[in-house]
């Protein structure tokens, strides 16, 4: 599968995901706005979100793809099949007893991610409660990531993309049954469990259409299993200290004042969009391509597949960031600003969204370098900088959250992400993983420059121009916000491919081996 290509599945589908994201963001902030039942839900979403990047799409994933190709490509799919056996029972039986214990002990743990409930008893029993009925989650979509790793690994990305646009339906479908529970947030936190459930039987589905016999087996701690443990070690501190820096982020965010928890959250959603698209969809595409390109010692491989992901990176992710950046307002009052969600939330959210904007690009960049180091087996150097960058981190963020609250979290937020990348790029030269930047990159970096430039003040001038409009009514807002998004798509897009940053050779070359990769389906269909 070429990187377009993958691209295009992961990116896409990611994007599907995140517009019943939005539907979903748009039911809780109608409803719930960013009241004190809003903050207690958002803490029990995030905390099995919270292990399940550790566990499922942090450590074991970015461990299990390379050692799961090399083993594919050295020994066959039946070996692979059977290591993929022994990890998944030793993973299950290691998440479920954990489960128990942190559902059992809930006051403590909220107590410790959200200390600024402690004076508020009734929030602190409804995280309590709501993380209680979520927490099932956490095993259901591990299992769902899991499988999902092994379809990545045969570059077949496209159902476990999908997969969360299934939790996202199912947290819309909760509200027809609020009436069964306490509160809407009480629904919702259920039905995150459910969701769990649905998408690891998704994901199961393809594997057996695959034919791989993927099933539970006695756990044992096999040579292949130590291997992969080994390599977890860092993947879980790398995992920690991210999930870490964002529950430090909640737990200053807790004593902002009502309310901070929730417009983090709002405006994070957003930003999670182009990240999702380009930045998961990068690093999910590249890991097994880079692994599979290291097993076969193909180095030349390896240099093209690091140049076009940072270019089509860049193409891609600045115009989102300056988008974001310029347009925050409209965008946060157009899609939330109706029923609890006010004004003022308007505001807050939007300041905090700009912030996040700042450090998009350098969290995209950041993939690129960490699927290149987790290819070559090194889950160490990840580790290292993830540490540096979090000390740095945790006091800035409570010296800008003291002035400019929530805000002050965001920017700090997109800081780390800059020093980051500044530190996994210095890694990269320094601990031989050989990144050259090509020349069609030196030669199309300033043009992609001047045409984001260009964007900018396109952008500039139509917000200004349509100042008015995203002041009235909800369909002229929505209105003017599409043409904003629809014109600047117009203007920027084929002009990449008038200053040839990027060669409509590459397209056709793309379109060409997609038709003629329908023509052999049907013909083997037809057979």
């Amino acid at each position: 599968m070429s990187l377009i290509k993958a691209l295009a599945a992961v990116g896409g589908l990611t994007f599907i995901s995140r517009v019943a994201g939005f539907a979903r963001d748009l039911v809780i902030s109608h409803t719930m706005g960013a009241g004190p039942i809003a903050d207690a839900f958002f803490v029990a979403l995030k905390l099995p979100n919270f292990f399940r990047s550790i566990t499922a799409e942090g450590a074991f994933s970015i461990s299990f793809v390379p050692l799961y190709t090399e083993k594919k490509t050295k020994d066959g799919t039946i070996a692979a099949t059977d290591f993929t056996n022994a990890a998944l029972s030793m993973m299950m039986a290691i998440l479920l007893p954990f489960s128990i214990m942190v559902m059992w002990g809930m006051p403590i743990v909220i107590l410790i991610l959200a200390p600024g409930f402690a004076g508020e008893g009734e929030k602190l029993a409804l995280a309590v409660d709501m993380a209680r009925l979520s927490f099932p989650y956490l095993m259901l979509v591990t299992l769902a990531a899991m499988l999902g790793a092994v379809l990545n690994a045969h570059q077949k990305f496209g159902p476990y993309a999908f997969a969360p646009v299934l939790f996202n339906l199912c947290l819309i479908v909760s509200v027809v049954f609020t009436p069964l529970f306490e509160t809407q947030g009480h629904a919702m936190a259920a039905f995150m469990s459910i969701s769990g459930a649905l998408q690891a039987l998704w994901v199961w589905m393809f594997i057996r259409k695959m034919g791989l016999q993927i099933k539970f087996v006695r756990p044992r701690l096999t040579p292949d299993l130590r291997r992969l443990f080994r390599l977890m070690g860092p993947g879980i501190l790398v995992a920690s200290v991210f999930q870490i820096n964002l529950f430090t982020n909640m737990m200053i965010a807790s004593f902002a004042g009502s309310g901070a928890i929730s417009h983090l959250y709002y405006a994070d959603r957003l930003y999670q969009l182009p990240f999702g698209v380009i930045g998961i969809a990068v690093g999910t595409a590249l890991l097994p391509m880079f692994a599979q390109a290291l097993a076969d010692k193909n180095a030349a491989e390896t240099q093209n597949l690091y140049n076009r992901s940072v270019e089509y990176m860049l193409i891609l992710c600045l115009p989102c960031a300056f988008g974001l950046l310029i347009a925050a307002d409209p965008i946060i009052r157009t899609i939330y600003l109706h029923g609890a969600f006010g004004g003022a939330d308007v505001q807050a959210t939007a300041l905090v969204l700009m912030a996040y904007a700042l450090g998009l690009p350098a969290y995209v960049l950041t993939r690129i370098y960490n699927a290149a180091f987790y290819a070559h087996q090194d889950t160490w150097s990840p580790v290292q900088t993830s540490i540096i960058t979090t000390a740095v981190t945790i006091p800035l963020s409570i010296l800008l959250a003291l002035p400019f609250g929530a805000v002050g979290i965001a920017l700090s937020t997109s800081i780390m992400g800059w020093v980051l990348l500044a530190l996994l790029y210095r890694r990269a030269k320094t601990h031989g993983l050989d990144l050259r930047v090509d020349a069609r990159l030196k030669r199309n970096f300033p043009r992609i420059l001047f045409m984001t430039g260009l964007l900018i003040f396109i952008l500039f001038m139509m917000r200004y121009g349509l100042e008015d409009f995203f002041r009235g009514t909800l369909p002229i807002r929505t209105l003017a916000l599409a043409g904003l998004i629809i014109a600047s798509i117009l203007v920027y897009f084929p002009l990449l491919f008038i200053t040839k940053i990027v060669p409509f050779s590459d397209v056709k070359r793309y379109l060409k081996r997609t038709h003629k990769g329908r023509i052999q389906n049907d013909r083997t269909q037809t057979d």
